[in-house]
């Protein structure tokens, strides 16, 4: 009986390393997402709170401890749930950040987050489970078919701005031609000029659209790679779980019959 208890304690303590390290995969998918998903958010670079850092797990806290973090990924989620304006913007005392905790489990509530058991006291005391959960739902909000859909404008706005290229290089062309017949016309240059300047925006907005238009497929595909990845983990360990409780009960009926 003393070695089936000794196997059993091993077996259980092997079980909880394995929820530990499925935990540190949740935090370092919910970090890379994070900083992906709000990779345009210039504020929230500005102030220190994005990008978050890889190391240590507890960083994630840090950055969520005052809730805007959470409110513009539920703002990205669902556009508009969350006045921003409400934040305290430099939440320092535990009372605000308690308080900007508080707008943003409402808007998640109203984004429809399922929410069970969890207040700004559970974020701010560093309860994993809590918060990892809540940032999992967040991140189920945001929908592929959404992402998409945004993908598609990007791509559609693109295709608009080269179109408008093309249309000034055309006019510039021609607007050259002609200063070669009136010898070079004072007017013409300013007016080349001019359209030269306006094509050069032009092409940085598309180069932007370009760079958003790769995040957005990024965005997409990490959000399937974490749902994968979390599934699996969910089926492992519930394999394992399966696992250990068959072993357990094996062992109490032995046990039983030994007695």
């Amino acid at each position: 009986m003393e070695e089936n208890q000794t196997g059993q304690g091993r077996r259980i303590s092997q079980l909880r390393g394995s929820i530990v390290n499925a935990k540190q995969v949740d935090i370092a998918n919910s970090k890379l997402y994070i900083n992906l998903l709000l990779s345009e958010s210039k504020d929230l670079y500005t102030c220190g709170l994005l990008p978050i850092s890889t190391e240590p797990d507890e960083t994630i806290f840090e950055a969520c401890s005052d809730g805007r973090v959470l409110s513009r990924l539920i703002n990205y989620a669902v556009p508009g749930t969350i006045k921003e304006s409400k934040l305290n913007k430099s939440a320092k005392s535990i009372f605000q950040r308690a308080e900007n905790l508080q707008i943003m489990l409402q808007g998640a509530t109203d984004a429809g987050v399922r929410l069970t058991n969890i207040d700004p006291n559970d974020i701010l005391s560093n309860n994993t489970t809590a918060l990892l959960g809540l940032i999992w739902q967040i991140l189920k909000a945001v929908d592929s078919d959404d992402l998409l859909s945004r993908l598609a404008t990007a791509l559609f706005t693109i295709k608009e701005r080269d179109k408008e290229i093309e249309k000034q290089k055309e006019r510039i062309s021609d607007l050259e031609d002609k200063m070669c017949s009136l010898q070079a016309d004072s007017l013409l240059k300013k007016e080349i000029e001019e359209l030269k300047k306006q094509n050069s925006i032009l092409e940085t907005e598309k180069t932007r659209l370009l760079r958003h238009q790769d995040n957005l497929g990024n965005e997409l595909e990490i959000f399937r790679e974490i749902a994968k990845s979390r599934d699996a983990d969910l089926s492992q360990m519930r394999r394992a779980l399966n696992e250990k409780e068959a072993v357990l009960v094996s062992s109490r009926n032995i046990g039983g019959h030994e007695l």
